[in-house]
């Protein structure tokens, strides 16, 4: 490729130079003619100037000849050169071929031997690696063998001082819990003493309050003796009449003076009352019964009865109050 560049270098020079040279002679012919038109004026000149003329066109014909032979000689070399520069291209290419497979081969032996190389090496470390391994694998049983047993023997030796450590605290322990189970058994025993002396007293208290509540329990008895009797006499319309007199008497007593009430005062229309109040003008007097319709009530207000007869009992109730409103009114009021 460098031989090929080179001939069309010199080449594309040649050219150049013949196209400078045809330029300058047409400049010169150009500055002949413009001095053949300033010479015109004498024959002589113009001779002179044709002379010129002819020897310029002459040298341009010979210029021109030489240019072509110049041409054909410029392309000859350039084939020629062409011919060498192919040779010489295809030769180096067929020694640089040549060059390159040796090359290859070369270095595909040194690469295959270098590998056997490599695999031998890597054979040799890895069994000397192996070896090593071994080795250290055996020292480092031995030592953990050895370790372990002085680990061994100081575990012995510390389990038999603890051992003995334990059996001391131990026995030191056990004394000391002795002498304090005893005082708390001596300590024990004076709180059952006092406890058992307390407790002795507090039963004789309770034996003593067991008494009173027994004598409360008889007057209970009694007292629910005799309201049982208070009930079995208001079950009586008379019975009840008369225990209502009296309640009347005794409440009329309390906040009356004297003079202000009399009981079972007789009226104008020849009834008695149970209780009469002497009040000042305008009320003036007041008749009182001491009877109530109760059975109606007490049949009403009993929740154990169910829900009918309350709701008749509060009807008879109601019944009764009127009739009671109306007896009144018609005995009393004069």
């Amino acid at each position: 490729m460098n031989f090929s560049t080179l001939a069309f270098d010199v080449v594309q020079l040649s050219l150049a130079v013949l196209a400078s040279a045809a330029v300058c002679l047409q400049v010169l012919q150009i500055l002949l003619w413009r001095r053949l038109v300033r010479l015109q004026s004498t024959d002589e000149r113009v001779a002179a100037v044709i002379t010129q003329l002819t020897t310029v066109q002459a040298t341009i014909e010979m210029v021109d000849q030489r240019v072509a032979r110049l041409h054909s000689q410029l392309a000859e070399d350039n084939a020629q050169l062409r011919e060498q520069v192919g040779g010489r291209l295809d030769a180096f290419k067929l020694a640089l071929g040549t060059t390159l497979a040796d090359d290859r081969a070369h270095l595909v032996r040194q690469l295959t031997e270098q590998r056997e190389q490599l695999a031998v090496s890597l054979a040799g470390h890895r069994t000397h690696g192996e070896e090593q391994h071994t080795r250290a694998l055996a020292t480092l049983q031995n030592s953990m063998r050895t370790g372990f047993d002085s680990l061994h023997q100081q575990l012995g030796e510390a389990l038999l001082r603890s051992s003995t450590d334990l059996g001391q605290r131990v026995a030191s322990l056990t004394k000391v819990t002795d002498e304090r189970l005893k005082e708390i058994a001596g300590q024990v025993d004076k709180r059952l003493s006092d406890g058992f002396e307390k407790t002795t007293a507090t039963f004789t208290d309770v034996i003593k309050r067991l008494a009173l509540i027994d004598e409360a329990q008889k007057k209970i008895t009694a007292l629910s003796i005799d309201v049982v009797s208070l009930q079995e006499i208001l079950v009586d319309k008379r019975s009840r009449g008369a225990f209502g007199e009296v309640q009347l008497a005794q409440l009329v007593a309390n906040v009356m003076p004297p003079q202000s009430f009399a009981l079972q005062h007789r009226l104008g229309n020849d009834r008695i009352a149970d209780c009469a109040l002497f009040l000042p003008y305008p009320i003036g007097t007041i008749c009182i019964d001491s009877k109530f319709p109760l059975e109606a009530f007490r049949f009403m207000t009993d929740t154990s009865r169910a829900e009918v007869e309350r709701k008749r009992a509060e009807g008879q109730f109601k019944q009764d109050i009127r009739k009671h409103i109306k007896d009144i009114a018609e005995r009393y009021i004069v």
